[in-house]
């Protein structure tokens, strides 16, 4: 191999380089050489709770178990809220709130550094014995193939055409709510 076959090769696989470097995007070489994915999700979560209401009429609806997320942080991505994962269930993000302020459901996909994100979603659990009251449409929840400890609370997001799941902590059990 003459010296000029052997920089033009040392330059072909420079070039190589860059272009897989390029295609990496969002990742980057660690110290050991493995490549590490950026965080999609660099946030805090301020506060997690659960809390149970039980209807005061008599139906097929046991009760309610509704769900709330707070945090803080940077979406380094396109990222759109789906679920909340629970026990072994996907339970659809009901709400979204940014600042306050309600986003309207086509307007879920976000990016960007935020003070204050609210997320909200519910679960109905139902008697499967008639009551002689008003019956309810039983909602089904769709597996999400995990089985989670009691409390233990996961987002699932899409980001870019991709779906992850970013744990979020174990909720506060807040006092259940009996309606007259």
């Amino acid at each position: 191999m003459t010296k000029l076959t052997f920089i033009i090769f040392i330059g072909i696989l420079a070039s190589c380089s860059n272009h897989q470097e390029a295609a990496d995007n969002g990742e980057k070489k660690g110290r050991d050489g493995e490549r590490e994915k950026k965080e999609l999700l660099d946030i805090t979560v301020e506060k997690l709770t659960q809390q149970d209401s039980y209807p005061g009429v008599e139906s097929n609806l046991i009760r309610s178990t509704n769900y709330h997320a707070s945090f803080s942080g940077t979406l380094n991505g396109e990222i759109a809220f789906v679920n909340f994962l629970v026990d072994s269930i996907r339970l659809p993000i009901g709400s979204l709130r940014i600042d306050g302020d309600a986003v309207k459901k086509e307007a879920y996909s976000m990016q960007g550094t935020y003070d204050k994100v609210e997320l909200f979603s519910g679960r109905n659990i139902y008697s499967e014995i008639p009551t002689g009251g008003p019956t309810h449409p039983v909602a089904k929840y769709e597996l999400s193939g995990l089985n989670l400890d009691q409390g233990v609370v996961m987002v699932e997001y899409t980001c870019y055409g991709q779906t992850y799941q970013h744990l979020l902590g174990t909720a506060t059990k807040l006092e259940s709510l009996y309606h007259p």
